[in-house]
């Protein structure tokens, strides 16, 4: 079973390291990520969601994001939608 980390409303410069913290104390299991309360997501969150991503493709391990649709339209801006979020809603 996937460990789920929930999402703070913003994905800020801030938040972080928070985010990478929480992703590295899960390493090694499926991980699905709920950002339904996300209304923001800057740069520095978004590159350490795509490094967390590939890592986890590249050992075989399941990442699911669930976003809100604020965060989906961030994603998109920044080009990360289709990598991101292609396997969402799979199970």
């Amino acid at each position: 079973m996937a460990e789920r980390i929930v999402l703070g409303e913003r994905l800020d410069s801030a938040a972080a390291r928070t985010l990478l913290s929480a992703l590295q104390e899960r390493q090694g299991g499926d991980i699905e990520l709920d950002g339904g309360g996300v209304r923001a997501i800057g740069g520095l969150a978004a590159q350490i969601l795509l490094a967390a991503s590939r890592a986890c493709k590249s050992e075989g391990i399941a990442l699911r994001i669930l976003a809100s649709e604020p965060m989906r339209k961030d994603l998109e801006r920044l080009g990360l939608e289709e990598e991101l979020l292609a396997q969402e809603g799979q199970s």
